[in-house]
């Protein structure tokens, strides 16, 4: 059985990005905030499909169909490790387009790793922040 740390943290993402993150294609994670965290933290698939306009794209793009796509589960493991102002440049490596870059935090992304099977968290998240393998209490 894999070892589970109910100390790590987990950050919520939207489908497709969240299966592109682990898979190690999405290295840059596209946030309106900066973020102080830096190191291994979990990723969490969120019940919505992203609306995002390039999503149609990146499924096609991927191979990947939206109905197939585990949601409401830990898909894996990413490290955070950095954090600065989005450019136009972080398009590619975050599948988004330059435009939706503007005013916005690139989240750098590195050691990908996703799990063999998703696993179901044990509470439910509370934002885009949440510890999947501690209980509620």
């Amino acid at each position: 059985m894999m070892f589970l740390d109910t100390n790590r943290i987990a950050l919520c993402v939207q489908q497709p990005w969240a299966e592109l993150i682990v898979r190690g294609i999405k290295q840059i994670e596209i946030r309106s905030q900066a973020t102080t965290v830096r190191g291994p933290i979990y990723v969490y698939a969120t019940a919505p499909l992203s609306r995002h306009p390039g999503t149609d794209r990146n499924l096609v793009k991927h191979r990947l169909t939206a109905e197939e796509l585990p949601r409401q589960v830990v898909l894996g493991t990413v490290h955070i490790l950095d954090c600065r102002r989005a450019t136009s440049q972080d398009a590619r490596q975050a599948l988004v387009t330059g435009a939706s870059l503007r005013q916005k935090h690139a989240w750098l992304l590195g050691e990908p790793q996703a799990f063999e099977e998703p696993i179901p968290a044990r509470s439910a998240p509370y934002g885009i922040w949440f510890y999947p393998f501690r209980e509620q209490g």
